[in-house]
C-alpha cells in the first residue's frame, strides 16, 4: 500500500493528483538527464540533434504540468496561479483525473474531444478547472468501478453545464468547491446533478 504524502485533511484533488504530477515531473527529469548526458558522448551532438522532438514534447509537458501544479496548490490555498491563463487547461488537468483514476482502481473518465476553452472571464483562472476536476473524481470516486457518464455541454445562450450521476460524495464535494464558483449553481433532480456555468466562462473548440 502507498503511504499518503499528504495530511488527511489535504484538498481531494491535491491527493489524489500530486502523486500522479510528481510520476510524470521525474519520467521529464529523467528524459532531460538523458539527453544531457548525450552531450558528453563522442558524437553525442548528433544523437542529441536526432532527439530534439523529445526535448520539444518534454518542454511543452513541464508547462502543462506546472500549470496543473499550481492549480492544484491554488485549489489547497496557496495563490501560485497568478494572471496565467491555459486555454487547454482542461485537457490536462482531466487527463491527470483520468490517469488518477486509474491508478486508485476506481471508475474511469473517458475526455469527450475536444474539451472546450478556458477563456479569461473564467474567474481567477483556477477555480473552473479545479472544481471540475474534483467533481469529476469525487463521482468516479462513488461510483468504484466501469465508466463514468458524465457531460460538459452548452445549453442554448444560458451558459455550460457539467452533468453527472447523482450521489451522496459528489453532493458533498459540491457543497465544499461551490463557494469559488461565484455564478455558478448546483441542481439535483431525477438521479442527475448538475452545475451550471455561465457562458462566459468556457468556449467552443
Amino acid at each position: 500500500m502507498t503511504t499518503p504524502i499528504l495530511p488527511t485533511d489535504c484538498d481531494p484533488l491535491a491527493r489524489a493528483l500530486l502523486p500522479i504530477i510528481l510520476h510524470k515531473l521525474a519520467n521529464a527529469t529523467q528524459l532531460l538527464s538523458g539527453m544531457n548526458a548525450m552531450l558528453g558522448l563522442e558524437g553525442g551532438d548528433e544523437l542529441f540533434n536526432a532527439r530534439a522532438s523529445d526535448l520539444s514534447r518534454c518542454s511543452l509537458d513541464l508547462n502543462r504540468l506546472g500549470w496543473a501544479l499550481a492549480v492544484v496548490a491554488s485549489g489547497s490555498g496557496a495563490d501560485l496561479l497568478l494572471s496565467r491563463r491555459e486555454p487547454r487547461g482542461l485537457e490536462t488537468l482531466l487527463g491527470l483525473v483520468g490517469d488518477a483514476c486509474r491508478r486508485e482502481g476506481c471508475a474511469g473518465i473517458s475526455l469527450p474531444e475536444p474539451l472546450p476553452r478556458l477563456t479569461p472571464g473564467a474567474l481567477s483562472g483556477w477555480e473552473l478547472p479545479w472544481a471540475l476536476a474534483s467533481l469529476l473524481l469525487a463521482a468516479a470516486e462513488e461510483q468504484g468501478s466501469g465508466t463514468l457518464q458524465w457531460s460538459l455541454e452548452p445549453v442554448g445562450e444560458a451558459g455550460w453545464e457539467l452533468r453527472l450521476g447523482e450521489s451522496e460524495g459528489l453532493a458533498e464535494r459540491a457543497r465544499q468547491v461551490l463557494p469559488h464558483l461565484q455564478g455558478a449553481q448546483w441542481h439535483c433532480a431525477d438521479g442527475r446533478a448538475c452545475l451550471q456555468m455561465p457562458a462566459a466562462w468556457l468556449a467552443k473548440e
